[in-house]
C-alpha cells in the first residue's frame, strides 16, 4: 500500500484499499463520473464498464439517495425517420436508468414502427423487434394500445408490455423479455374491459407500471405484475371520485400516489398526497403542501414530482421550470438543472410522456454503444435542485 508524502517525505494520508474505492466511493458518484475513470488503467475499465457486481452495486447505491432521482420527458418534436431516438417518438416509462421509446405510425401496417431501449447515461440502445398482435392487426389509432416496461427481481429481466385495446373487450398483452430476447403472449387473460377514455401513460413504481382510467365517471387503477406475468387492481379507489380536483398519479419516495390539487392563476392553493399503503391495501392522505405562490406572477403548470417529493411546474408563456421544496417551501429556478438533448433548446407545455428517472450504468443483451444526434432527439431530463 503507497502512501501520499508530505514535503519532508513523511506519511500523511494512507492510500485507501482498492475494495474501499471499488465498493464505498465508486458505487455512488453520477454515471458521468464512473465512465469518466474507466480511462484511469485497465483494471478500473474492467471493472467499470461491465462488471455485473459493480453496476449492480452502484444502482442499488445511487439511488437509494432520493435526491439523484430525475425526470424524463417528451418536448418538441422533429421530422419523422424510422429511428426512434431521431423521430417523433414517445416513451413508455423508465425502470433503473433504461428508457422505453417507440414511434407509432398511423400509415403503416401496425400500430407502432420500433420499439427499443436507451440508457441515456452510456448511450446504450437495443432494438426491439415490432410484436405480434401489432403487426397482425392495423391498429389506426395511437390510443388503441400502450407501451410499459418493468423488472422481475427473481429473475432479474427486464420486461416490455405492450397491451392492445378493443372497446369493452379484454386487455391482451405480448410481453417482450430480455432475457429471453424474445415476445409472448401472456398466459392469463385480463379481465379488465377497455372502456372510457384511453388511460393515460404509466406510473412505474418498484419496476411495475400502473395506469389508471376512468369509466362512466368511475376511476380505477391497475397494473402489470411483471414477474406472474398478469393484470392486477388497486382496491378501494372510491375516493377519487369524490374529489373534484385536477389529479396526477406519481412515484412518491417508490410509493404509489396521486397528487390533487386546484391551481387558480399564478398559485395553488394545496397539494394533496394520496399514497396507496400495499400492506394494509388502502389509500390514505399522507400529507398537503401549499399554498403555492409562483414568482413573477406567472402561469404555472403542476407537471410532476420528483421522487423525493418535491413538485415540478412549467411555465407555458416563459419556457421556465421550476420545483417547490416539500419540505422547505422554497421555490427554485430549474434552468441549470434540465440537460437538453434537443440542440435547439426548445420545448413545450405540456409534456409528452413524464417519467421518473435515475441514471445507472445497466446494460441489457444486445445494447450497443450508439452515437445520438442531439439535434433530432427530442427529450429533456430536468434533475432536482437540491
Amino acid at each position: 500500500m503507497g502512501s501520499i508524502l508530505s514535503r519532508d517525505n513523511s506519511a500523511v494520508v494512507p492510500d485507501l484499499p482498492d475494495e474501499i474505492i471499488r465498493s464505498e466511493i465508486l458505487t455512488r458518484l453520477p454515471v458521468k463520473s464512473v465512465v469518466r475513470f474507466r480511462c484511469v488503467c485497465k483494471s478500473w475499465n474492467s471493472l467499470l464498464s461491465g462488471d455485473p457486481d459493480f453496476i449492480k452495486s452502484h444502482l442499488t447505491l445511487y439511488s437509494m439517495n432520493l435526491n439523484n432521482g430525475a425526470l424524463i420527458c417528451r418536448c418538441i418534436p422533429h421530422a419523422q425517420s424510422d429511428d426512434p431516438l431521431t423521430s417523433r417518438f414517445q416513451l413508455g416509462g423508465s425502470v433503473h436508468g433504461l428508457v422505453c421509446v417507440y414511434n407509432y405510425d398511423r400509415d403503416a401496417s401496425s400500430s407502432i414502427s420500433c420499439i427499443g431501449l436507451w440508457n441515456p447515461a452510456i448511450n446504450h440502445y437495443k432494438n426491439i423487434p415490432i410484436p405480434p398482435s401489432a403487426r397482425s392487426t392495423c391498429i389506426q389509432s395511437k390510443h388503441n394500445f400502450r407501451l410499459g416496461i418493468g423488472f422481475d427481481p427473481i429473475t432479474n429481466d427486464y420486461k416490455v408490455v405492450y397491451i392492445t385495446m378493443k372497446p369493452d373487450h379484454p386487455f391482451v398483452a405480448d410481453v417482450y423479455s430480455c432475457n429471453a430476447g424474445s415476445w409472448a403472449k401472456t398466459s392469463a387473460k385480463s379481465t379488465f374491459l377497455s372502456r372510457g377514455e384511453p388511460f393515460p401513460n404509466p406510473t412505474i413504481v418498484h419496476g411495475r407500471p400502473y395506469w389508471y382510467n376512468d369509466f362512466a365517471g368511475k376511476y380505477y387503477v391497475m397494473f402489470f405484475d411483471v414477474q406472474e406475468e398478469v393484470f392486477r387492481s388497486l382496491p378501494g379507489i372510491g375516493f377519487i371520485n369524490k374529489l373534484k380536483k385536477q389529479k396526477i398519479m406519481v412515484n412518491l419516495r417508490e410509493t404509489l400516489a396521486f397528487m390533487y390539487y386546484n391551481n387558480f392563476n399564478h398559485s395553488f392553493r394545496s397539494v394533496d398526497f394520496y399514497v396507496f399503503n400495499e400492506r394494509c391495501g388502502i389509500w390514505t392522505k399522507n400529507y398537503t403542501v401549499g399554498p403555492i405562490i409562483m414568482p413573477e406572477r406567472m402561469y404555472f403548470d403542476l407537471c410532476n414530482c420528483f421522487l423525493s417529493g418535491d413538485l415540478l411546474f412549467g411555465s407555458r408563456n416563459q419556457l421556465k421550470l421550476v420545483s417547490f421544496s416539500s419540505e422547505t417551501h422554497a421555490v427554485n429556478n430549474l434552468d441549470s438543472h434540465v440537460y437538453f438533448f434537443d440542440s435547439c433548446r426548445r420545448w413545450y407545455l405540456p409534456f409528452v410522456g413524464i417519467y421518473g428517472y435515475t441514471e445507472s450504468l445497466v446494460s441489457v443483451q444486445g445494447m450497443n454503444a450508439i452515437h445520438v444526434d442531439k439535434a433530432g432527439v427530442d427529450i429533456l431530463i430536468i434533475e432536482k435542485s437540491l
